[in-house]
């Protein structure tokens, strides 16, 4: 008994379907529809080739559309520590400071000009360090 090429692209496409299920990525499901193109021109013609070109090309195709869209998606990173204060006892030679924020200590710098002792708030979070800005 021999499998027909239509059937064998189903079968994978539903493999990877049932993966996607499991995974929950859109990239799966991608790639499950670039077999059920592949599939469908098996479909009319027996050149494999053609068969795995519009696998590939429907692949390719919604794998950019799912990548735009999860980028153009994503939300705003919120920044929760935006206009919490801290206080700067101490100011390096590199113009950062110490600070003591949420029970740890953190590298704070100036948003613009330098730091010295005094109130300040946060004005968002840069990595590993906190941008800060005078309170007025």
């Amino acid at each position: 008994m021999t499998i027909s090429a239509p059937i064998l692209w189903g079968i994978v496409a539903l493999l990877l379907l049932g993966l996607e299920l499991v995974t929950g990525t859109f990239y799966l499901l991608v790639v499950a529809l670039g077999c059920v193109a592949g599939g469908i021109v098996a479909v009319f013609t027996s050149d494999v080739r053609w068969a795995i070109a519009a696998c590939a090309l429907v692949t390719i195709v919604g794998a950019m559309v799912v990548s735009r869209r999860r980028r153009n998606s994503r939300p705003s990173t919120m920044d929760f520590d935006s206009g919490e204060r801290v206080e700067v006892r101490d100011v390096n030679a590199k113009g950062e400071a110490e600070v003591q924020y949420r029970g740890a200590p953190w590298v704070a710098r100036a948003k613009t000009g330098v730091l010295v002792p005094g109130t300040y708030a946060i004005e968002r979070v840069d990595g590993a360090r906190l941008i800060l800005v005078p309170v007025d």
